[in-house]
């Protein structure tokens, strides 16, 4: 295979009859995949509650639910009867620094959080990512599964491999402040005790590859 380099010393433009160089081609133009899977982990440095649809139950301490640290952020409803939701619990400012050519492979919440007194008044509401205070992609909660309160607390991940949560997620999306989860949950009222909601800390895992990289060609 041949390769021409056409150029004219003066900068004019070219003709047939200036300077052409040819090359033969000893390697061509090849692309170079790297197969090596990384991840970033970060905690929120921030966390704000917010109420979407008339949600009930108030999150107290919310600053707690940023690292683990054994302080909670905590959800409480005494009222008796239907399930009440819990305000939004909002983590965001997690600080990511992908690298500009980083392709999201998928995206782990993980939340450690457990039930107070009664062990069937707690369930998921709402698990998603948010950008920009807005619920975006996928609602992970599993609204069938009650929320433990005989052991201190559980660890539960939020996630499926190459799953990016229905999004095409991009490394600016993921390396803004505004990235970040939102949770919330069911609180069925007690008759004695308080039902009460405790969330640990919200942490994301992005997992990612570098986009495949163009390699010239070697010329002699």
């Amino acid at each position: 295979m041949l390769y021409w380099e056409t150029y004219n010393e003066y900068n004019e433009t070219w003709t047939p009859d200036e300077y052409t160089k040819v090359y033969t081609v000893v390697t061509p133009w090849y692309w170079v995949t790297d197969p090596t899977v990384s991840f970033q982990e970060k905690f929120p440095d921030l966390m704000w509650t917010y109420d979407w649809d008339g949600q009930t139950v108030v999150w107290s301490d919310m600053d707690n639910a940023r690292y683990n640290d054994w302080d909670y952020a905590t959800g409480t409803w005494w009222s008796s009867g239907w399930a009440k939701k819990t305000k939004w619990l909002l983590a965001y400012n997690y600080w990511f620094t992908l690298p500009s050519t980083a392709l999201i492979d998928w995206v782990e919440l993980k939340v450690y959080r457990k039930s107070a007194w009664l062990g069937t008044s707690i369930s998921d509401n709402l698990v998603t990512l948010t950008t920009n205070w807005t619920v975006i992609g996928t609602n992970k909660a599993v609204w069938t599964e009650w929320w433990d309160f005989s052991s201190p607390r559980t660890l539960v991940t939020y996630w499926w491999p190459t799953d990016t949560w229905g999004l095409s997620l991009t490394q600016a999306i993921v390396n803004s402040t505004n990235f970040g989860a939102i949770f919330s949950a069911n609180v069925y009222g007690g008759f004695s005790n308080a039902s009460i909601a405790i969330v640990d800390y919200m942490e994301l895992k992005v997992y990612y590859k570098l986009a495949p990289t163009r390699v010239p060609p070697v010329l002699s």
